[in-house]
């Protein structure tokens, strides 16, 4: 089994800092938000934040992004946590069991008790970045776990059609963000800040949002490996809430019919450069480190 850290890290992985390199690719990716008349930006200047001397970090009120996630099939309120907006009096604190979850990652909290990126300070810093606070489209605090399955057999791999906002129909991986029960929890748990990160949960993540997104099953035989990871930073992320991805190479012992009604397809290997260049910058990253790792045994 895999184990988290003997992974290839990229941008902002484990505990080294962004790098200005790195900083180019945010500023890049949250550019479309700057602007944005319900996305208020929070920036600092060189002396960051204000932070209480038992470190806690206090977030001026009014840079909440209250977003109605209208976009996202939502299970209902039970399956989020709860927005709480930066009011100075500390009403509306989050589940205590969230706080003590951030405390015990070694995360900042802020007066509201919400996790706060490790980062903060040059994110916020840097004029061309800067992140608005609370939830914004995200339906947890702190850092969330999302996988990328790079799904390979006979010479192919699958890949699907991703609309965007601002780049319309691309391919791109199969994946998304990680929910309870594949880490074999419930929502009850997550909401009190039980939320354990393990390797056979990311790839129980990585396999359902497989099949869910491509149809596509995982029969024994298969070789599954957990081959990255990366802390990146785009539009949706705040201050609050930010993701950590996993690139997990599922390799099939066949390769499978794509079934009907899934925005699927299996793409031939030796026609990849012709598609890398379309596809999200993480995207292009993670399936290339995969397929090296692949194509060395790793």
């Amino acid at each position: 089994m895999t184990t988290l850290s003997t992974l290839t890290r990229g941008q902002g992985a484990g505990d080294a800092p962004y790098t200005a390199a790195d900083l180019d690719v945010i500023a890049d990716n949250v550019a479309p938000m700057h602007g944005h008349p319900n996305t208020p930006r929070l920036f600092t200047g060189p002396g960051g934040l204000a932070v209480t001397e038992d470190g806690i970090v206090q977030v001026p009120p009014g840079f909440d992004w209250l977003a109605d996630r209208a976009h996202r099939n939502d299970p209902g309120p039970g399956s989020r946590d709860a927005a709480v907006a930066t009011r100075r009096d500390g009403v509306g604190c989050v589940h205590p069991g969230i706080t003590a979850w951030a405390i015990a990652r070694g995360w900042p909290t802020d007066q509201h008790g919400r996790p706060v990126n490790p980062r903060y300070a040059s994110l916020l810093a840097d004029p061309r970045i800067g992140l608005c606070t609370g939830l914004g489209p995200s339906w947890r605090y702190g850092e969330q776990v999302v996988t990328d399955a790079v799904a390979v057999a006979d010479g192919h791999v699958a890949l699907i059609d991703r609309d965007t906002p601002h780049n319309g129909t691309i391919p791109a991986l199969p994946g998304g963000f990680a929910e309870p029960q594949d880490f074999g929890l419930t929502f009850a748990d997550w909401t009190t800040g039980h939320r354990p990160v393990t390797p056979a949960g990311i790839i129980a993540n990585a396999l359902r949002e497989l099949g869910e997104e491509t149809g596509i099953a995982t029969p024994d035989g298969s070789t599954l490996r957990i081959v990255r990871e990366i802390r990146p930073v785009s539009s949706p992320h705040t201050l609050n809430a930010w993701t950590v991805v996993y690139t997990v190479l599922v390799v099939l012992p066949t390769r499978q019919s794509v079934p009907d009604g899934f925005r699927a397809r299996w793409t031939p290997l030796d026609t990849l450069d012709a598609v890398l260049p379309n596809m999200w910058g993480d995207h292009r990253n993670a399936l290339t480190a995969a397929l090296d790792q692949m194509q060395r045994g790793l």
